[in-house]
């Protein structure tokens, strides 16, 4: 048979001839009005087992998937042979064990023969041949068992997919809506840490020493009560999840527990001054224990520099939903500033050694003063002008009011003076650097400079002023006296929360 092509011709075998048409006509009639399917049967399997440390190497673990069922939209007749194409997505590839799909009629009727690819590779292909002439009908299926491997960098929450794609050497065939794409496989973490944002405790500043205590909470969980020494806030961890599984990965497997050798770094940030002990009392047994075993111990070590505070525990302590508080112990004389702690946790997997994040929350511990603050943002030593304060107080008990002094330019300044007393339903006036007037019942100044030091003009800073009362007993204001005798008045915002 001659047939022209590109405006020649070439000689075309009958025998070939004949075969295409035969298999374009089977893959017309059967794939043009049939749907087959895919059993999505997806296992979460644990991230800390996604990968294996031997010997120095790293290497990704066979992960056992559940069988995945493809079932038959179509029907074929002897003779009718196809290929049946397995294609993993986002990296993964098939592991070191794969089956060969079985198949649910009479096992006779055909033969299945790998046609390419397999382990260590993304996809595979099998030759199905139709071998009887009962045929293949619809609704008869096929099932792949084997396992899976993920990228070495596979995150928390990576998953793959599993195409099946019914072809003969023409075109798809059962194609709908094939092929037929499912979830095949996810990593997920099996420890979790839970620390909520936005936590709270109170410094007391009207303490018999001021800010030298805790505001004593009777409300709210038992545990997480704070006393006038210890600050608590809650925490609760799991070393397992519900839904991740081993390696098995199988229907039944056992479910994937963090184990003592999974360990599990907790970070504290913060200003750690005046605290004299950090620790989680796991289980909320009423007490921290420290000790140097990471299977017991409970406190946090401080750094050297009172910004970070570490501990690590065996990963089986976090139970499973266990509710636990951390306490924050105070050194006993020691005043207390407002500050903000946050937490983060890593597991460290016993296999293999690489890190996973379990929890971070920036603003989860907020310590705030039951006061009242109020803030002079620009103070002036400058020749000329005078800076002075009036405090009003309409409350029936004297306020003790403490300054503090920041300077833009650092050691330019002393301050003189570090609290004073409003007193009951009257007023009081402080100078900043000048000298009180006689006879005024002024105090003053707070602050001075230090002539040894060097420095450029203006040197200026901020005044804070916090009174030991609640927001409403006592108000505060600015004035500027400038060289010509005109007074500039100006209201302190009050900011009783920090």
């Amino acid at each position: 048979m001659e047939k022209q092509i590109n405006g020649g011709y070439q000689m075309v075998s009958s025998r070939l001839r004949t075969t295409i048409v035969f298999f374009a006509l089977c893959g017309l009639i059967a794939g043009s009005a049939f749907a087959g399917s895919l059993a999505s049967n997806p296992t979460n399997f644990a991230h800390e087992i996604a990968a294996t440390l031997a010997g120095g190497v790293t290497s990704p673990t066979n992960l056992t998937f559940t069988p995945q069922v493809y079932t038959m939209g179509i029907a074929r007749n002897m003779g009718q042979n196809f290929i049946l194409r397995y294609k993993l997505g986002n990296g993964a590839l098939f592991g070191t064990t794969l089956g060969v799909p079985v198949y649910s009629g009479v096992p006779a009727n055909v033969s299945v023969v790998l046609r390419s690819g397999g382990v260590g590779t993304d996809t595979v292909e099998y030759d199905v041949n139709v071998l009887l002439a009962v045929g293949t009908a619809i609704g008869d299926t096929f099932t792949l068992s084997g396992t899976v491997t993920f990228p070495l960098n596979a995150p928390v929450g990576a998953a793959t997919t599993l195409q099946v794609d019914v072809r003969d050497v023409i075109s798809g065939l059962d194609t709908v809506p094939g092929p037929y794409t499912r979830v095949l496989a996810t990593l997920l973490g099996a420890g979790s840490v839970t620390a909520t944002a936005n936590n709270l405790a109170t410094i007391d500043a009207t303490a018999t020493v001021p800010l030298t205590a805790f505001v004593a909470q009777t409300t709210g969980p038992v545990a997480e009560q704070d006393t006038t020494l210890i600050a608590k806030v809650g925490i609760t961890t799991s070393n397992q999840t519900a839904t991740v599984y081993n390696a098995a990965g199988t229907p039944g497997a056992t479910i994937y527990s963090l184990v003592p050798g999974d360990k599990v770094n907790f970070t504290l940030t913060g200003d750690f001054s005046g605290i004299s002990q950090v620790g989680i009392d796991f289980g909320n047994g009423g007490a921290i224990t420290p000790t140097a075993l990471t299977s017991t111990n409970e406190a946090f070590t401080i750094a050297a520099n009172l910004q970070t505070a570490t501990l690590t525990v065996d990963g089986d302590r976090l139970g499973i939903s266990l509710a636990s508080t951390i306490w924050f112990t105070k050194t006993a004389a020691a005043a207390l500033n407002p500050r903000m702690f946050g937490i983060s946790a890593t597991v460290v997997p016993v296999t293999p050694a690489q890190t996973r994040p379990l929890a971070n929350t920036n603003n989860y511990f907020e310590w705030r003063q039951n006061s009242t603050t109020m803030i002079a943002p620009y103070t002036s030593f400058t020749p000329g002008n005078g800076v002075k304060f009036r405090f009003t107080n309409s409350s029936v008990n004297d306020i003790m009011i403490l300054v503090t002094v920041t300077m833009d330019q650092a050691g330019t300044a002393n301050q003189l003076i570090n609290n004073f007393t409003v007193p009951a339903t009257g007023s009081r006036q402080i100078t900043f650097s000048d000298a009180p007037s006689a006879g005024t019942n002024e105090l003053g100044p707070i602050a001075s400079l230090n002539t040894a030091a060097t420095y450029v003009l203006p040197v200026r800073g901020k005044v804070t002023f916090n009174a030991l009362t609640a927001t409403g007993n006592v108000t505060g204001c600015v004035l500027v006296y400038s060289p010509v005798g005109v007074v500039t008045i100006q209201n302190m915002f009050q900011n009783p929360a920090w």
